[in-house]
């Protein structure tokens, strides 16, 4: 994990993955849109995958549990997601751990993490069909 939290910052990447084979990949998108991506093309490309990332939200832990993470770095993760990823069998770890991951005005919680604490004792499926919609919300320009 050491050499992934290296790599994420010197290259000053949003999300650095190891695959189970022992790939590295880096990635520079926004909040969960790698790993929305990733998982929407081929849910079996986390499978036993360590993950180091920027921050990690409800969202991203819901992805990463879905998709068979092993493991979890985060400079930066929420309790919620931080527990979400221990119920689920992953080892997570993070530099900060926070009450919750705010929104990029600053003036409030995340927006997808806001709306999957709001349902009532979500399952991982129901996480991933609000994720996905609102990944479409986002890219539609909604």
């Amino acid at each position: 994990m050491k050499n992934l939290v290296e790599i994420l910052h010197a290259g000053g990447h949003s999300l650095v993955l190891r695959t189970a084979s022992g790939s590295i990949l880096t990635f520079d998108g926004r909040g969960v849109s790698d790993l929305h991506n990733l998982y929407d093309a081929n849910g079996a490309a986390l499978r036993g995958a360590c993950i180091a990332d920027k921050i990690v939200g409800v969202g991203a832990a819901a992805i990463m549990a879905l998709g068979g993470v092993n493991s979890v770095y985060a400079d930066v993760m929420s309790r919620d997601a931080f527990d979400l990823l221990k119920k689920n069998g992953v080892d997570a770890s993070c530099g900060c751990e926070v009450d919750q991951i705010i929104n990029r005005a600053r003036n409030g919680r995340c927006p997808l993490e806001t709306r999957i604490m709001q349902l009532e004792s979500p399952s991982l499926d129901d996480m991933w069909h609000e994720i996905k919609s609102f990944v479409a919300e986002l890219r539609s320009g909604r």
